[in-house]
């Protein structure tokens, strides 16, 4: 069984190896979430203050630290999921992070996902083979493993 400190510790390695502008516990943590079977993982910023709208007019905009959160699936504590899956899921939250996706580096693209920006930068950081890797063993894997271990 995985824990929140195998997390940590992947996190970190992805920090110094992959991703040198991000420095984890600071700028990010990361924890398991629930078990979630179509998203495997999800980033947010930590909200400081509510904001508060009253119809379409915002009276108060939220405030956010600069704090993101990395929630991954409760189902990747399960050891029976290779690591390469839990590992490109952390890396593709990371991605987010840094092209300023629910953190405050600079927003790069307008989506997330359109023409494939993450697939490039995890290519370019290094990290297509475990990217590939998880691909093929969540489309042929995972929809035997859900449900197996419902």
């Amino acid at each position: 069984m995985r824990t929140n400190l195998w997390l940590r510790e992947q996190l970190n390695k992805f920090s110094i190896e992959n991703f040198p502008e991000i420095n984890p516990g600071v700028d990010v943590r990361i924890s398991f979430g629930r078990k979630g079977r179509q998203r495997l993982g999800s980033i947010k910023r930590e909200v400081i203050e509510p904001g508060l709208k009253m119809g379409r007019i915002v009276i108060r905009p939220i405030k956010y630290s600069n704090l993101s959160i990395i929630t991954i699936s409760g189902y990747f504590r399960d050891t029976l999921i290779p690591d390469y899956v839990v590992n490109a899921t952390i890396a593709h939250e990371l991605v987010h992070y840094v092209h300023g996706f629910s953190s405050p580096m600079p927003r790069l693209y307008k989506t997330p996902h359109k023409g494939k920006v993450v697939q490039r930068e995890l290519i370019k950081r290094g990290l297509g083979d475990i990217h590939y890797d998880s691909e093929r063993w969540l489309r042929k894997e995972w929809p035997k493993y859900l449900v197996e271990h419902r």
